[in-house]
């Protein structure tokens, strides 16, 4: 199967604990995985590993998810390297996610409303009609 032809998810918090295992599991099902990190790539890259040993396809790409301009080129690549972006799962431990007097639970809100607007971008022509 050629990767375009393939399911493409970004994993959020992919490269850890329970985020990681979803990612596996994800790209032993036969989807392409992107997860984006931004510390060690030690956790990161047992994960990939991981899956390829499985037969699965996966890239991990350096990503401050704070940053607009991280968020925009972690969507560019992903949609480069296999044609589009079906999914965003979002598994981010709360530590990972805070801010100073941000609480959590909003912090991970906007991160995905910033993702959901950058993929829309890709995906529709800003002159487009679209229903939403």
């Amino acid at each position: 199967m050629r990767l375009e032809e393939r399911k493409t998810v970004i994993v959020l918090g992919g490269d850890q604990e329970q985020g990681a295992r979803i990612a596996t599991a994800l790209g032993i099902s036969g989807m392409n995985v992107v997860i984006p990190f931004a510390g060690d790539s030690t956790c990161v890259n047992k994960v990939i590993s991981d899956i390829e040993a499985n037969g699965g396809i996966a890239i991990a790409l350096f990503t401050d998810i704070h940053e607009l301009s991280h968020l925009e080129a972690l969507c560019n690549t992903t949609t480069r390297a296999f044609g589009k972006v079906d999914a965003v799962v979002c598994s981010l431990t709360w530590p990972d996610v805070m801010i100073p007097a941000v609480p959590a639970k909003f912090e991970t809100l906007t991160i995905m409303i910033r993702m959901r607007e950058l993929l829309r971008q890709l995906v529709l022509p800003p002159d487009s009609d679209r229903c939403s």
